[in-house]
């Protein structure tokens, strides 16, 4: 969102790989995006794990 208010990021490379049909551009800016969706989901995801077995454990359950 922010390449298409000129802000720029990773979304410029991907906006200008598609307007100059540069798929090596569009891959530029889409992979590492990618990598960072991927690993923010695995850290939520492994706080979320830590934070039900806290849960659990303060409501009495056997770990």
């Amino acid at each position: 969102m922010a390449a298409l208010i000129g802000a720029g990021g990773l979304g410029t490379f991907i906006f200008q790989g598609l307007g100059q049909a540069a798929m090596d551009l569009v891959l530029l800016g889409a992979l590492p995006i990618l990598a960072m969706a991927l690993a923010a989901d695995a850290l939520l995801g492994a706080l979320t794990r830590r934070l039900d077995h806290r849960t659990d454990l303060a409501a009495g359950a056997t770990p």
